[in-house]
């Protein structure tokens, strides 16, 4: 099995950059300890850019990557944060062994 990655860029609105810390740890704390397939969940922040946060999550496979995103703490963190996120991309990237 390949394992994958994705690596969201979160752009946050000016106001919100606290509460998107806040937020964004705990959803961190969840993937990590609720989500057998989750294999990393990393949190950066841009150091020239303080409302710019990196994230950098690692998968067991695709299969694990699609469960992420039915889990009750993915969907309230999206739900969460949807005021506060002025932009967002995500690369999926495979990780070579």
């Amino acid at each position: 099995m390949t394992k994958v990655a994705i690596v969201p860029v979160f752009t946050i609105k000016d106001g919100h950059v606290d509460a998107f810390r806040t937020r964004i740890m705990q959803q961190r704390d969840d993937a990590r300890s609720k989500e057998p397939g989750c294999l990393y969940f990393d949190v950066l922040t841009n150091a020239e850019k303080p409302n710019e946060f990196v994230l950098y999550e690692l998968y067991a496979d695709d299969e694990a990557l699609a469960t992420h995103r039915t889990y009750p703490h993915y969907h309230a963190f999206k739900a969460d944060i949807e005021a506060m996120v002025e932009s967002l991309t995500i690369t999926r990237c495979l990780l070579e062994d």
